[in-house]
């Protein structure tokens, strides 16, 4: 048998190469106008902060809402997030609507179900 192993008192160096950003082509690939969501995760950000960010992938265009959360709020059984909706053309706070938020996956799973829900069922978030 001929499998390669890494010596465990060798050092060896591990070369990571950027991932492309799906999102701004998945309406494109999925056609039909679906409903994208996309996933904010930050490292110490406060909810001013955090609504900065989902403003700023909002403004894109490539997404509908934003799950935003921040690794401090995250825990084995603590999931605080918050949805945030709404254009975000100009990035400015009064553009984006506070959808929901909650502390447990259970919680933002029910919550995007109403909200694609209403979606399909009125056409509007």
């Amino acid at each position: 048998c001929s499998v390669a192993k890494l010596e465990s008192d060798k050092e060896f160096t591990l070369r990571l190469v950027p991932n492309p950003k799906i999102l701004p082509s998945l309406r494109d690939m999925a056609g039909n106008s679906p409903l994208v969501v996309g996933f904010k995760l930050t490292v110490g950000a406060d909810e001013a902060e955090g609504l900065c960010n989902a403003a700023a992938v909002l403004n894109t265009g490539t997404v509908d809402m934003v799950v935003w959360n921040d690794l401090e709020g995250l825990s084995l059984n603590r999931h605080e997030f918050v949805l945030f909706g709404g254009k975000g053309k100009s990035g400015v706070d009064d553009e984006i609507t506070t959808l929901g938020r909650g502390n447990d996956i259970n919680t933002l799973a029910a919550l995007l179900v109403e909200q694609i829900e209403d979606y399909l069922i009125r056409g509007r978030l």
